[in-house]
């Protein structure tokens, strides 16, 4: 199964998807699969910036 990196959602079949190989120069990674229409991303938790 095939889960999207974007919105953490599986890909389901028949859906449209890409395929994306990050860039690394240290050693291989695998492929990651987006949707090819919109999807709502993940909210990403941040840390507070220190005064």
């Amino acid at each position: 199964m095939k889960i999207c990196c974007r919105c953490q959602e599986p890909i389901r079949p028949g859906e449209g998807y890409d395929t994306v190989v990050p860039d690394s120069m240290s050693a291989a990674r695998p492929a990651d699969y987006q949707h090819k229409g919109p999807c709502r991303p993940q909210p990403r938790q941040t840390a507070p910036v220190p005064r």
